[in-house]
């Protein structure tokens, strides 16, 4: 009897204490998602071949997110220069006070002043107020 093979992103996809490397690599995994996303826009596929290659993309962005994960925690960003002039760097976490992608983004959208414009206040009739300048000066 064949020995089944074993889809580790699908079972260890929660425990986030992988390895870059027992996770794989990040181009090749988000080539077969991307393999898989062809697949299911073809249509050539049954509901339940479809089903079960959906599900094995969703594994495989799990492992993609955790590879980013692994990557981003590597990074190290230059905190200045020595008094010998070698560069000083500090791991990215530190720098960021913890906060993942997303909170950086929701915050660097609130810095940069990302509210829409509130216009209920200056016009409600439909009438512009240059119009009714004109409109009181024919008077």
């Amino acid at each position: 009897m064949a020995k089944k093979k074993r889809n580790p992103s699908a079972e260890e996809a929660g425990d986030g204490e992988q390895t870059a490397a027992e996770l794989g690599d990040f181009e090749t995994t988000l080539g077969d998602v991307e393999t898989i996303v062809r697949k299911l826009e073809s249509g050539a596929l049954t509901l339940d071949d479809s089903l079960k290659q959906y599900e094995v993309a969703v594994a495989k962005m799990r492992q993609c997110y955790q590879l980013l994960d692994v990557a981003e925690r590597k990074i190290s960003v230059l905190a200045g220069v020595d008094a010998e002039g070698r560069p000083v760097t500090e791991p990215l976490e530190n720098m960021s006070g913890g906060e993942s992608l997303v909170q950086k983004q929701a915050s660097r959208g609130k810095r940069r002043g990302a509210v829409a414009p509130d216009h209920s206040a200056s016009d409600t009739t439909g009438v512009d107020s240059a119009d009714l300048d004109s409109a009181e000066d024919d008077e």
